[in-house]
């Protein structure tokens, strides 16, 4: 049985560095677009929050079985962008770090995928945000109040509490790739997908590129949210998310490998 494990382990290692080191050769604008696409895919989660909790808001929930309630909503977009083959930040900060452990990678040359990754999804979050807040009013499960309200519930953790909620999500975004590299049937990668990232959610964890979206949307529509507050969100998000996903994620799944066999 443990053999069985550890060779399966060692499969999806293999098969998750192979196709990151194809992504790492795919071009700018190729990666770029695809990235594009994620961010645009995930506001959908954001979407699904706003009409849950405007739907429920009117009742007498407390607030928090309110965000409880509304955090099912939050693996749509996820689930669109995993199943969808499109390119998110959190789940390529494991990724792609694999070709560097075994030496087929530079640095820079990660440093610049990431960052091709992440301005896709930033770009995509905005066009979003912009969209989102543009028919909020307009439509009675879509309000501006909403929007806001899940804004300020996004920035009351600040510093440190901020960052280790980051890092959780990012470990958690990790293995949401491993794991659906694992599962070789599309039900089944929903199933985990849905699972890890609905976790996230009723945590209240801090992803950098939904974040992004809900406080950039926020700022849209609220004078008492600004650029600052985005930004200082979203470094710390994008730092406690690549941490998450390297360390606890990609080194010490690398790691395992390594001392299985030893050199």
């Amino acid at each position: 049985m443990n053999e069985t494990s550890t060779n399966h382990s060692d499969e999806v290692l293999e098969e998750e560095t192979s196709d990151s080191l194809s992504f790492h050769h795919r071009s700018s604008r190729v990666i770029l677009f695809s990235s594009l696409s994620a961010g645009l895919e995930i506001g959908f989660s954001l979407l699904a929050l706003v009409v849950i909790y405007t739907t429920l808001s009117s009742t007498e929930l407390s607030q928090e079985m309110l965000y409880f309630l509304v955090a099912f909503g939050y693996p749509i977009g996820f689930i669109l962008v995993v199943i969808g083959n499109s390119d998110l930040f959190t789940e390529h900060t494991t990724r792609a770090a694999y070709p560097v452990l075994t030496g087929e990678v530079g640095v820079l040359r990660l440093l610049k995928t990431w960052g091709l990754i992440l301005t896709g999804n930033l770009i995509g979050g905005y066009i979003f945000a912009f969209l989102l807040t543009a028919l909020a009013g307009h439509i009675a499960a879509i309000q501006p109040e909403s929007i806001v309200a899940i804004a300020h519930h996004e920035l009351e953790t600040q510093g440190w509490p901020m960052f280790l909620s980051a890092l959780l999500a990012g470990w958690l975004m990790g293995l949401v790739s491993w794991l659906v590299a694992s599962s070789c049937e599309t039900i089944s990668q929903i199933v985990v997908t849905f699972m890890i990232t609905l976790l996230i959610g009723i945590a209240g964890l801090h992803h950098s590129i939904v974040g992004s979206i809900e406080i950039f949307s926020g700022m849209l529509l609220s004078d008492n949210i600004d650029i600052m507050d985005y930004l200082r969100f979203e470094v710390v998000a994008i730092l406690g998310n690549v941490v998450g996903g390297v360390v606890f994620v990609a080194l010490i799944k690398f790691a395992q490998k390594s001392q299985q066999y030893p050199a």
